[in-house]
């Protein structure tokens, strides 16, 4: 049997910033690759740094208005 693989980061850190992207403003397809790319930074690394959080807010879309 192949295990599934993660759909949702697990560390603090990681849940933290993917919600945050989850429920900002973008496209489906933005946020989904921001996601993607936090998950496979966690299963590298660990755990989410704070150079990499600020590195992942920045590309984060801004609300309109």
């Amino acid at each position: 049997m192949v295990a599934e693989k993660d759909k949702w980061p697990t560390s603090l850190e990681s849940a933290t910033l993917a919600k945050q992207i989850r429920d900002g403003s973008g496209t489906p397809e933005v946020k989904a690759r921001l996601i993607a790319e936090i998950m496979e930074h966690e299963a590298t690394h660990g755990r989410c740094t704070q150079t990499f959080v600020k590195k992942m807010r920045k590309q984060i879309p801004a609300a309109p208005g």
